[in-house]
């Protein structure tokens, strides 16, 4: 039984596309066919910053295709950017855009849905450039917001971004209380 989870393990690590560069910013392919979470392959920790960008075209079928923001053209004119589909990952966010979570597992309905990236677009959606706090901690996941035929999907977005360690006030609180001891000690104040 193990040895089944080890290659079950291993063949979506293998469809997972991502990669780490030097800079510490982190590169994730997301792909328009896959019905469901793709794991970044990061872990975050609340209280960072997530910062990104991402680039393509997904095409949810043969005569359409939107970037992140779900902005295109389609048979039937524009793809405004607006708009959902109740048969969606998140049904409440805009329909073929990038969304993103923090927690659970590549299963739609798992994890925590990331803070809404642009006003009215609603809950997890990342769009094209995404700055905000992270509020929880757990493994960075993004997804095609779709539905149901998800077989009939082209394209990809490549997500550039980075997780900045959250500024912690702990550090220069230590060092102001050494600061105030040694002074104290100085002037034989101990109070």
């Amino acid at each position: 039984m193990k040895w089944r989870l080890g290659v079950l393990a291993g063949i979506a690590l293998a469809f997972s596309t991502f990669s780490t560069h030097a800079d510490g910013t982190h590169t994730v392919t997301v792909q328009a066919n896959i019905d469901r979470w793709q794991d970044s392959g990061v872990s975050v920790v609340a209280g960072q910053t997530l910062v990104l960008t991402a680039t393509g075209l997904t095409h949810p079928d043969e005569f359409s295709y939107t970037d992140a923001n779900a902005v295109g053209n389609s048979a039937n004119g524009p793809f405004p950017g607006y708009g959902t589909e109740p048969g969606s990952i998140v049904p409440t966010t805009v329909y073929c855009s990038l969304i993103g979570k923090v927690g659970g597992d590549a299963n739609v309905g798992t994890g925590i849905l990331l803070p809404e990236g642009a006003p009215g677009k609603g809950p997890g959606f990342v769009g094209t450039s995404y700055e905000q706090v992270i509020p929880n901690s757990g493994e960075l996941f993004f997804a095609y917001n779709d539905a149901i035929n998800f077989a009939d999907n082209t394209g990809a977005y490549t997500v550039t971004f980075s997780v900045p360690e959250p500024t912690s006030i702990v550090p220069l609180a230590i060092l102001g209380m050494v600061v105030v001891g040694r002074r104290s000690r100085r002037l034989g104040r101990f109070d």
